[in-house]
């Protein structure tokens, strides 16, 4: 069954702000620098928390129903098939954010601060993947918190930057993810694909 959707009628925006790679590699140097607290979260289901402005109804999943078998429902909450609901699950972390007295940066949408005289707060947001950077250990558990007071959270932990000031970046469950998703996750690793130095021509290429 395919859906027709129209802009203006149905939806109006379809995205969810993400912060700039330049963003990220700043607030990270910044980290690195000043010894800051990070700690990474995820949203669980993350866009069925958007409320909709739109009317939109719906059949009744199966084996679940009120009423009559043609009897259908008004969609209050916002759900993945849908259009408009990455822009929804946008809108509705602002208000909570708003609420926590963040503020969003004009520069980027996607990138929040808090500031109250002494405690300071980043807070860059990937979609559903967010980040809390600051001095304070204790400031990071506060506010994680409150967010668990809206919404379900994954806490990733909290990372300190190194003595040596530095930090170490690595997408290992990922790579991780992706190996399985291909049926490679128990390949043999090696270091590199190629031998070191090697020299590739033309007539090395099929024909």
């Amino acid at each position: 069954m395919s859906i027709t959707y129209l802009t203006g009628l149905d939806y109006n925006e379809s995205f969810a702000p993400t912060f700039r790679p330049a963003t990220l590699l700043i607030i990270m140097a910044m980290a690195a620098f000043e010894d800051l607290e990070l700690r990474s979260e995820d949203i669980t289901s993350a866009f069925t928390n958007g409320d909709l402005d739109e009317e939109i109804y719906m059949k009744q999943p199966e084996g679940f129903h009120i009423g009559g078998p043609n009897k259908v429902c008004r969609l209050r909450k916002s759900l993945y098939c849908l259009k408009q609901y990455a822009q929804q699950w946008d809108k509705k972390l602002h208000s909570v954010l708003t609420e926590l007295v963040f503020k969003r940066i004009e520069s980027g949408c996607s990138d929040y601060i808090y500031f109250n005289g002494e405690v300071c707060i980043i807070f860059p947001i990937y979609v559903d993947n967010i980040t809390l950077v600051t001095k304070s250990p204790a400031a990071i558990d506060k506010y994680a918190q409150l967010l668990s007071q809206h919404f379900i959270c994954c806490d990733f932990g909290a990372t300190r930057g190194w003595p040596t000031r530095t930090l170490k970046l690595q997408q290992c469950q990922f790579i991780l993810d992706t190996l399985e998703m291909y049926s490679m996750n128990d390949c043999k690793p090696v270091q590199t694909p190629l031998p070191p130095k090697l020299a590739l021509s033309h007539s090395m290429a099929p024909h």
